[in-house]
């Protein structure tokens, strides 16, 4: 799908999200992640020509928790120290493929990143992005309504979804858009 988006629109258009990156224990209490398909994911967006990722660390909302009580895995939220290795080995990754790993919501690790790290925080909705991409008329604006005290730097945007009338049918326990109950699809290791 991402080869095709990037032939149809360019690959300049394309705002790849790693997003979230989770952490859970199975049934068995192993601590486990989504990370282990990042290089592959890189290595075709870098063939598609992306240069950027923008990536978070899973919320635990209130609905989410509600999700986790019929679930065989949990989330966990990792301490800060292992949330700032991880971005500095997925900063490694992606720098290997020329692409530039930017965070949105996640100004607390980013503010203890080392010197030499490029990882900056972003936002998933860039408006300069946009208007370099569009052309001007695009507003530039920083969305109030976001958390930007975390860190997000999204410009303001409409969502265009609706999350009651078309729903995603991946039943992600993580998702913020989905509503408190979900199937049992959930985290695969």
């Amino acid at each position: 799908q991402l080869a095709r988006l990037c032939r149809l629109h360019g690959s300049e258009k394309i705002q790849w999200r790693f997003d979230p990156v989770c952490h859970w224990r199975d049934p068995n209490g192993r601590p486990k992640n989504n990370l282990k398909d990042l290089d592959r994911i890189a290595a075709a967006a870098q063939a598609c020509g992306l240069k950027s990722c923008v990536t978070s660390f899973v919320d635990l909302y209130p609905k989410v928790l509600k999700r986790m009580k019929a679930s065989p895995v949990t989330l966990f939220d990792p301490d800060p120290e292992a949330k700032l290795s991880l971005l500095l080995s997925m900063e490694a990754t992606l720098a290997g493929r020329g692409i530039k790993l930017l965070t949105c919501c996640e100004k607390q690790v980013v503010d203890r990143l080392p010197e030499t790290s490029r990882v900056n925080s972003g936002g998933c909705i860039d408006g300069r992005r946009l208007v370099k991409v569009h052309g001007p008329g695009i507003s530039l604006r920083r969305d109030r309504g976001q958390r930007t005290k975390s860190g997000c730097q999204c410009s303001v945007a409409v969502d265009i979804g609706d999350y009651r009338l078309h729903r995603c049918r991946h039943n992600c326990l993580y998702c913020y858009g989905q509503p408190a109950a979900v199937g049992s699809a959930g985290l695969q290791n």
